[in-house]
């Protein structure tokens, strides 16, 4: 037991070799959280960061935290008189995730989008705009270059802040990356805004004569309740409720 938690200590980190000024060598080991990780833009930006606790929010293995780019700065809000911040304006910045490589950090920008499709009830929004591209900071442009590059994919839309939030907790334990994952899988395969489900907005929806259709509709919901048994949250039937 000692001897893994050592290991864990030991490879946690990077180690490197010095020189005292006499000539003498000597070791220096940097925690992981000290050693300076390669960054990634997201293309989201948030106009509503100061409703929520401030960045940056960090897991075992990522972060996240919020910069002014170029692109960011095209996008402001102004918050209402009854929200108590009536004058002010709020830049948009985009997030950031620092992580140990590219991997891992497509895997905390899944989860922030994942995040976001099952918060908002459907991922019609992601469907439209795509998955997250990710830009290393030291090739993408920021706020002080004079230069912009237009192609990079940029999303803008409220309550970024808190799928970051929800990403990061989520990230603490497998079975709720898992489950997260599943019902995001569900989503995709059958996914309508919830506006299409209020009669008085939209029609009834009618049953779709595709075969196709069909299929995708069964594995939306095997998807669904396979997260909720990822969960351990079924109900289960015990031996008094199966006699009777």
């Amino acid at each position: 037991m000692g001897g893994s938690k050592a290991l864990r200590i030991l490879t946690n980190g990077s180690w490197s070799w010095n020189a005292d000024s006499r000539g003498a060598p000597f070791v220096t080991y940097t925690p992981i959280n000290s050693v300076l990780m390669p960054k990634y833009l997201t293309g989201l930006i948030t106009t509503d960061y100061w409703r929520f606790p401030p960045f940056p929010y960090k897991s075992r293995s990522w972060s996240l935290d919020v910069v002014e780019t170029v692109r960011s700065c095209e996008c402001c809000e102004h918050p209402f008189v009854a929200e108590g911040r009536s004058g002010e304006r709020f830049t948009g910045r985009e997030v950031l995730i620092e992580a140990r490589n590219e991997i891992v950090a497509r895997k905390a920008a899944f989860l922030i989008q994942a995040a976001s499709d099952v918060l908002d009830g459907s991922s019609t929004l992601s469907q439209l705009s795509g998955p997250l591209e990710l830009w290393d900071l030291k090739k993408a442009h920021t706020s002080g270059r004079e230069h912009q590059d237009q192609s990079r994919a940029i999303r803008c839309t409220q309550n970024i802040p808190r799928d970051c939030l929800c990403a990061i907790k989520i990230t603490r334990r497998r079975a709720l990356t898992y489950a997260l994952s599943k019902v995001w899988l569900s989503y995709q395969m059958f996914s309508i805004t919830g506006i299409d489900l209020d009669p008085a907005h939209s029609a009834t929806l009618p049953k779709s004569p595709y075969p196709f259709d069909h299929v995708a509709y069964a594995q939306a919901i095997v998807l669904a309740y396979a997260a909720i048994e990822e969960l351990g949250l079924e109900i289960r039937a015990s031996a008094k409720d199966r006699a009777t």
